[in-house]
């Protein structure tokens, strides 16, 4: 060790291969990651990111699209009922959970894409005994 860096802390410390980190990873796909059916993106400015400095990706398309920051208390709602589709014609603002609640509660139906027919929204757009299916096959896929 120099004699500059005696009693310093090493800058690479808990680091294996510090060259490999974010965008020089071999596996960096962009910063976007997905969990539970929701998109994440890397934004490390952002004031109500978590602590690993990812946020919810329709969070951020309503913010740009209304000019401002999102409260905490208020809700995003995935019209179609799929979450990783998140053009703004399918996001909604509500105020709170208990108005995203009421939304999810009301028998509101839609035409399924696969059985064509005008019935009870499930999730990702589909009825119920459909999106049973679509489990089904995504799973085993």
């Amino acid at each position: 060790m120099s004699e500059a860096r005696k009693g310093k802390p090493s800058a690479n410390k808990g680091k294996k291969f510090p060259q490999y980190s974010g965008a020089r990873h071999p596996n960096w796909k962009g910063g976007r990651t997905y969990n539970k059916g929701y998109v994440y993106v890397k934004v490390s400015d952002h004031p109500y990111s978590n602590k690993s400095k990812y946020m919810g990706e329709h969070r951020l398309i309503m913010e740009q699209h209304i000019g401002r920051y999102l409260e905490r208390n208020e809700v995003i709602h995935h019209i179609n009922g799929v979450t990783d589709d998140n053009r703004i014609e399918n996001l909604k603002l509500l105020n709170n959970t208990k108005e995203h609640n009421l939304k999810h509660r009301r028998k509101h139906t839609i035409k399924c894409p696969r059985c064509k027919r005008e019935r009870t929204h499930k999730a990702r757009g589909y009825c119920g005994s459909c999106y049973s299916w679509w489990r089904r096959n995504s799973i085993s896929s």
